[in-house]
């Protein structure tokens, strides 16, 4: 038998819910993209601890950082490095999809 639900009631893959960096990092990246023009840059502070060590948990958040944007579409529009314990990004102009190149005038070489 089939039963009609809605779209809402489908558990999410791996029936897991985010963890407290990623939400952080969902929300950060969402600010970003909506506050930020080309070419400026963000320090993002106040990111949860999950570990003593402050360069860890800056890689950790990277970590989750990095996951969010590849989820969002938005992981060339957002460059994100860090410096030590400190992590930032910065707006880049991101690709244009269906944007093509001028063809190779020496094909066979």
């Amino acid at each position: 038998m089939i039963t009609k639900i809605e779209r809402a009631d489908v558990p999410c893959p791996g029936c897991r819910e985010r963890n407290e960096m990623r939400e952080f990092a969902r929300r950060t990246l969402d600010e970003f993209l909506n506050t930020t023009k080309v070419g400026e840059i963000v320090e993002v502070t106040g990111f949860p601890v999950a570990c003593e060590d402050e360069v860890k948990n800056a890689e950790r958040f990277m970590g989750a950082i990095s996951t969010e944007a590849f989820h969002l579409s938005c992981q060339s529009e957002a460059k994100r490095f860090r410096r030590k314990g400190r992590v930032f990004i910065e707006r880049k102009e991101g690709h244009v999809k269906g944007a093509t190149r001028k063809p190779n005038p020496y094909p066979y070489d």
